[in-house]
């Protein structure tokens, strides 16, 4: 007996091997699960006759999140287990996702099964979870768990206890995980109790509608996803947040932040927290975070003969990365900023797309404007407008910026803009970029961005005629001009007194 058991975890474990170590390329690993899934979609809406509903394009949009939620969760569960990397466990579980043409199926071939409906668990049809987790999701009903799911489920959780032995798990070892493996299975059908959970935690209403479950498996991606990357290549995460920028990050938040203020301000009335405005604020925000590294990687790809002399440390100098990998990272950001710019709605995807596209004209060839001297740094001035158009339109739903405030950031912003080329003084000038300190020389630079800093604050303060902000413009100015002439020269130091001059109005503005 025990020989066969062995024979066949040794057989079992061959077809694993065979599948993680596949030269088969990932991106057919990948559309493997993409058209799984498609052909599940397919034969459930036509089973539900949703195949001509006007509401497929949203349905198949939550169908296609939700089992990208479970395949990822399954991954990072199967990593933990088995420490095997989760590169090659993805080839495993993806291919596997095929097994869930099997409801449909059956539900045609056994007509005993085809009164059960296909659906989740829902907090009030199936209250009491516990008893539902203990017996294997509990009694039959009209919808939820069906039989052909429940058969689903029991092949792909055997499964899983034959992956952890074959994998060298002894056999309480491989009995507990793959337990978790129908948690997170069970986890996965109840996710609108786990959604409201959520909700009632936040105090925010619990209406389950596709729409809300869509925005909680984007969440749910957004949480795993990071915890994918993290556990795929550590460094490549890390060497990414290292360079990620944190002050001029934050001058993009803050200029969102600063449009929703200004429609607050202008409309008389404070943004209020419902669940759909929490869950759009978490997208958009990462959208642009997104977005940024867009900028940020692209922008080292093109200044890599700069960086060797003013930036060092970025990854395409030090080669921790390696130049064939870091290729493909500016396209999985801009991915990664489309979509989570698109789950809200279409103004905000063109918004992001035209954030990302002003900095890719002014970092990368064959325009690469940042060449051009002082008036490049428009592109930047015209991105934080963006950013406060988009958080005006968050606010309120309109762009009704007043003329003042979009002449302070085509102008004023512009100018003070200039500051960033402070820093790379010495390799913009070896590369032969006329940036205003090469043109001028780094002292004389200095102090005429300095000028452009005390007369944008002065400008601020004019432009809300606010007494309090006036003053503390002018002071703020002062600080910058001194800051930015003193030796030796220190842009976190501009950068900060910046920062806290845009809390401190939006503070005030509210």
């Amino acid at each position: 007996m025990g020989r066969a058991r062995n024979k066949f975890l040794t057989y079992a474990n061959n077809i694993i091997e065979r599948l993680e170590s596949s030269p088969i390329p990932f991106l057919y690993v990948l559309l493997t699960f993409f058209f799984a899934v498609t052909l599940r979609n397919f034969l459930e809406t036509y089973i539900d006759g949703e195949i001509a509903s006007a509401d497929l394009a949203a349905d198949l949009a939550h169908y296609y999140l939700s089992y990208t939620c479970l395949a990822m969760a399954l991954v990072i569960l199967f990593h933990f287990a088995t420490k095997t990397p989760v590169a090659r466990i993805a080839r495993v579980i993806l291919p596997s996702f095929f097994i869930l043409i099997l409801p449909p199926v059956s539900w045609v071939l056994i007509p005993a099964w085809r009164g059960f409906g296909i659906g989740y668990m829902f907090p009030d049809t199936h209250p009491d979870l516990l008893l539902q987790f203990l017996t294997f999701f509990g009694p039959l009903m009209d919808s939820g768990v069906m039989p052909g799911m429940r058969v689903e489920i029991a092949l792909a959780v055997g499964a899983s206890f034959l992956y952890f032995l074959a994998k060298g798990q002894n056999f309480f070892r491989s009995l507990w995980f793959s337990l978790l493996t129908y948690a997170v299975i069970f986890i996965y059908c109840a996710l609108p109790v786990a959604y409201v959970t959520l909700m009632h935690a936040l105090g925010l209403e619990d209406e389950i509608t596709v729409p809300a479950m869509t925005n909680f498996c984007l969440l749910l991606i957004l949480i795993l996803g990071w915890g994918l990357l993290y556990l795929h290549n550590k460094t490549y995460c890390r060497e990414v947040l290292k360079d990620i920028r944190p002050l001029r990050l934050l001058h993009f938040l803050f200029m969102f932040a600063l449009g929703i203020t200004l429609s607050g301000f202008s409309h008389g009335q404070p943004l209020i927290l419902t669940s759909g405005v929490f869950f759009h604020a978490i997208f958009l925000v990462t959208a642009v975070i997104f977005a940024w590294l867009f900028a940020v990687t692209t922008n080292n790809i093109a200044d890599y003969d700069i960086d060797v002399i003013t930036n060092p440390g970025r990854p395409t100098v030090t080669r921790v990365i390696p130049a064939q990998d870091y290729q493909y990272f500016p396209w999985l950001f801009f991915t990664l900023a489309v979509i989570y710019s698109g789950a809200i709605n279409l103004i905000s995807l063109f918004l992001v797309l035209v954030f990302m596209g002003n900095y890719f004209l002014y970092s990368m060839p064959p325009l690469r404007l940042k060449r051009v001297t002082f008036f490049s740094k428009l592109l930047i001035s015209f991105n934080s407008l963006v950013l406060v158009l988009l958080g005006h339109l968050f606010h309120s739903g309109d762009f009704a910026l007043p003329l003042g405030v979009i002449f302070f950031f085509l102008v004023c912003i512009t100018a003070a803009l200039n500051f960033i080329d402070i820093k790379d003084y010495e390799g913009d000038k070896k590369a032969g970029i006329q940036t205003l300190p090469v043109i001028l020389g780094l002292e004389r630079s200095k102090k005429v961005i300095g000028i452009f800093f005390v007369v944008s604050y002065i400008v601020a303060g004019l432009v809300f005629s606010h007494v309090p902000i006036l003053l503390l413009a002018a002071g703020a100015g002062a600080l910058q001009f001194f800051f930015l002439t003193r030796k030796p020269y220190r842009e976190d130091h501009v950068l900060g007194v910046y920062l806290v001059s845009v809390a401190v109005l939006i503070f005030l503005l509210l």
